[in-house]
Parts: C-alpha cells; structure tokens; sequence
C-alpha cells in the first residue's frame, strides 16, 4: 500500500511537472510574440502621435507648437506648406529634416525619432488616406493623401481675376524722385517704415498726446482674406495698399474710396509686407518670386520680371525697396531644404532688368 501511495506521488509529481512546462513554455512563446506584434502594430497614426511629443521637445521651440512658424523657423502647415512640399513624397521630406533639422544636429534624435516626426507634420496637415507606417522610402504623393485637396481638385473653380479689376485714374500726378525718398515731405510715407534710415515716425504735429484722445472713426476698409502684414505707402494722400493674394490698391487716405485694383497673381492667401513707389511706378514682389511694376495712376502693369523659379520653392515675402534708381530685393524660399542659394538682387527700376546680383551665406 505503501509502494502504491509513492508511485501515485510521483506520478503526480510527474504530471504535474509537464504541465508546469508546457504552461511555462506556452508563457515564453507568447512573450517572445509580443515584441512582433508590437511592431506589426505601428501605423501612421501611432507614428504621428509619437512624432508629435518629439516634435515638441525638439522642433516647436522654434517652428511653433501649431507648426505655425516663428521668427526663428518657417511654418509647417497649412496652404504655403502644401505648396511647397504637396508635391513631393514622405521620403524627401524626411530625408531633408533629417539632413538638416535641427542647426547643428542632434544625436539623441534617431531615424524613428526623425520618422515620427515626419508622420506628425503630414498629419497636421490633414494626410488622412494613410494607414500604413512611413518608412524611409515612402514615396506616395503628399497632397493625394489629403481628402481635402483631392476634393478641392474635383470641383471646378472659377479663375482669379487678373489685372486691373477696378479702374480708375489718379490725376495729376508728380513722379517720385530719389531726392523726395531721400528727404520725404512730412505728410507722405514714402516706404517701408518712412525712411532709408527706418526711423517709423511722422513728423507731422496735428496729433498730439493732448488731444489724441479725441480722435474719431473716418473710415474702414476691408482687405482680401489670407496672411496679412501690409506696411501701406501715402503720397500726395493716396495710400497704395498691398494685399494677401498679390493684390494691389490705390486709395483716397482722406475718404477710404477705392480708386484702382491690380490682381497681379497668383491669387493665394500668402502675405506680402511691403511695396515700392518710384518716378511713376508702384513696385511690387510676388509671392511666386516676380517683381511687377505698376503705373502709380491706374494700375496698369507697366513691366514684370522672374526674379528665380517658383517651381523650386523660392519666393517673396519682405517687398522690395528702391535707391538710385534701382529695385533692390532679398528672395525667400531657400532657408530650408532647397540647395540652391537665396540672393540680393538689384533690377532697373524702369524695366525691371537684373542690374547686379549677390548671393547670400544663409
């Protein structure tokens, strides 16, 4: 009896010991799976929400926590981003960013880190036809993953004005000469911030701090949608007004009337800063990175030159300013991700021809 109780114990024992295996074993296997299926499970939207607290620590400090740029870095949303990148693939993107994001590198950042990244902004920016994570080859087409813009390309819209849309005449007219920009007359505001030495003050003594207090609404003008950063030109009480969308406008300063209108193109909603006035002409940059010159009095386009290929990415966003006859420009565009250099230029204020050209370090 004795011998039985010891054989039904090790049996048991026995028994109890494969199955103490077996579960150990079932135990290891699934927790060797668990790092594949972990993997299998990353998608683009795993990739843009980790991307997104990277972007956080290591980007937003100087392209804004809403990709919305700063003084330090462009903007990473919205229609000019598009433009610029709509066209291209993840893996350029990405290849860029890492190439050169941040100044000076980052070691801590690696090629997840970058990859993550990289989902964040194409989500940001509306990329909703993705699923599958990004690699470093992926090449599909940014702007066809966006629902949005696909959309927008289906339904037909109607082409943007060009030219003169208001018409109208200034009358008599006296050319702007280098001595008036020189040494303006107080009651004109001849360029960006008044004067070659930026001194952004009116000498005119109407208003003061005593009565300022009085001042009451004359009138109000409503400006195109987009971006907006105008700095408005007055001569002889017209103010020449910029808009988003490279729109030009002369109007009465006293009453706010609407004299002319130019649409020069291409009609987004990106901003310019600023204009140009010299002998007869109102001088504007594009934002497709043309100079454009317009009769002061009606609007009509007087001449336009390519300052660089838009195609490329290069732009205009700070006007240009005129001295001794010549429109001198700096071209935007090339800070990030194109190799090209970006240049100083200077063009014949009366026919728009390239005069000298200087490239810059940055």
């Amino acid at each position: 009896m004795k011998s039985l109780n010891t054989n039904n114990t090790r049996t048991l024992f026995a028994s109890a010991l494969i199955l103490l295996l077996a579960a150990c074993g079932g135990e290891s296997t699934e927790q060797a799976a668990a790092p594949a299926a972990s993997m299998a499970a990353v998608t683009f939207s795993s990739q843009a929400q980790d991307g997104a607290n990277a972007f956080a620590s290591n980007c937003a400090a100087c392209h804004g926590a809403e990709l919305e740029g700063t003084t330090l870095g462009p903007l990473l949303i919205g229609n000019a981003f598009l433009q610029r990148w709509g066209t291209q693939t993840p893996a350029l993107l990405l290849n860029n960013i890492q190439a050169n994001m941040p100044p000076g590198g980052n070691d801590s950042l690696s090629d997840e880190d970058y990859t993550n990244i990289v989902a964040h902004i194409l989500s940001s920016n509306g990329v909703d036809a993705v699923t599958e994570a990004l690699t470093a080859s992926t090449d599909f087409e940014i702007a066809d993953n966006i629902s949005r813009v696909v959309a927008q390309r289906s339904r037909p819209e109607p082409e943007p004005p060009q030219g003169v849309t208001v018409a109208g005449r200034i009358e008599n007219f006296t050319p702007v000469t280098d001595a008036m920009l020189e040494n303006p007359d107080p009651a004109d505001w001849p360029m960006h911030r008044r004067n070659y030495y930026g001194h952004s003050f009116s000498p005119l003594d109407q208003i003061t701090t005593e009565n300022a207090g009085n001042l009451t609404l004359e009138w109000v003008w409503n400006m195109h949608e987009g971006d907006s950063e105008p700095a408005p030109l007055v001569y002889d009480g017209i103010m020449y007004l910029i808009n988003p969308g490279n729109v030009i406008q002369a109007l009465d300063a006293a009453t706010g009337d609407l004299i002319w209108e130019n649409w020069a193109g291409p009609a987004n909603r990106q901003d310019m800063r600023n204009i140009a006035i010299y002998n007869d002409k109102i001088i504007q940059a594009t934002t497709d990175a043309r100079l454009v010159a317009l009769d002061a009095r009606t609007g009509e386009q007087v001449w336009e030159t390519e300052v660089a290929d838009a195609s490329k990415g290069f732009s205009n966003s700070s006007g240009p300013i005129v001295a001794d006859g010549k429109v001198i420009l700096g071209l935007a565009g090339c800070a990030r991700y194109i190799p090209e250099d970006c240049y100083i230029s200077a063009h014949d204020a009366n026919t728009g021809e390239l005069e000298w050209r200087f490239n810059t370090i940055a």
